[in-house]
């Protein structure tokens, strides 16, 4: 945003995303570019930067960040998955067929 011919404003934000392979499911109303990653967001973080840009005289690079303090959002939902247990090999992480009897201390 041009506020005169030799200062400008640049305002964006980033969004970064842990995301898993599983499909939460129970986001089926989510559309846009990000449906995909937002039904297997586990976390995120979001920062918003803001840029003065002066082009008058002796133009120069100067970058500023200031950290400000975390807002915190929280949402409530479901999420069901089955989970299977199983003894494997220790090297390649297979499931035993025959699983040998342990002792117990």
């Amino acid at each position: 945003n041009w506020t005169n011919a030799t200062f400008a404003e640049l305002s964006f934000c980033t969004r970064v995303d842990l995301v898993t392979d599983l499909d939460f499911g129970g986001l089926d109303g989510l559309t846009g570019p990000l449906a995909d990653v937002l039904a297997r967001s586990v976390g995120y973080v979001k920062v918003m930067y803001g840029l003065d840009i002066d082009m008058s005289t002796n133009f120069e690079v100067s970058i500023a960040a200031e950290e400000t303090e975390a807002l915190t959002d929280e949402q409530a939902t479901t999420v069901t998955y089955d989970v299977i247990a199983c003894q494997c090999t220790l090297d390649d992480k297979v499931c035993l067929t025959e699983t040998p009897a342990l002792s117990q201390n």
